[in-house]
């Protein structure tokens, strides 16, 4: 992989970490309404995240990176069943990280 597609997978890994550090009336506006948008916010991290994770980013990564993007993916992969919806993105207690995402941006 060139260092041009590095950069833009990169960067799209970015928009990513950036769009689950929004609040929530921004978040739901990233998205139609036709789709579930806490759904999507993560599934376009895990996306970017497993493409980053990859042998090709071994040397672009740190391994603070690395560890961060992990503990990110395992904080959301135990999100509970009732906060996967519009309301719950915006009132629910597991999506008011109180700045921990903003620290991977």
């Amino acid at each position: 992989m060139d260092d041009s597609l590095k950069a833009s997978v990169l960067e799209r890994l970015k928009h990513a970490i950036q769009a689950l550090a929004l609040p929530a009336e921004l978040q739901l506006a990233l998205f139609p309404d036709f789709v579930v948008k806490t759904d999507e916010l993560v599934l376009d991290f895990d996306l970017w995240k497993q493409s980053v994770l990859g042998d090709e980013f071994a040397n672009v990564l740190t391994h603070e990176s690395r560890a961060s993007l992990n503990a990110l993916d395992e904080y959301l992969s135990k999100a509970p069943k009732d906060c996967w919806t519009d309301e719950a993105l915006e009132a629910h207690a597991f999506w008011q990280v109180p700045g921990n995402w903003q620290l991977l941006v």
